[in-house]
């Protein structure tokens, strides 16, 4: 019998790059203002420790396989909703 892992949906603050060329501080500085770039993903929970979850959005429900697999350091997560 396979595993049946929670569904959640994770909301958490993802790097970014602020410039793709040379920029003044002025204009970093503008750039960082805008605060972080917020992320939202639904999924399993097919992994979870202390600093860190892995999260599947995908699942093969023939084989079991699961694919869109994302690491999120918890630090990062600012809502985790169950579904």
């Amino acid at each position: 019998m396979k595993k049946e892992y929670q569904i959640e949906q994770i909301e958490w603050n993802d790097a970014y790059h602020l410039t793709d060329s040379w920029s003044s501080l002025e204009q970093i500085a503008e750039k960082y203002k805008q605060g972080a770039f917020k992320v939202c993903n639904i999924g399993w929970i097919i992994f979870e420790d202390k600093k860190y979850i892995i999260m599947s959005s995908k699942r093969d429900v023939q084989w079991g396989d699961y694919g869109f697999v994302m690491f999120i350091p918890k630090v990062l997560i600012t809502k985790r909703t169950k579904v």
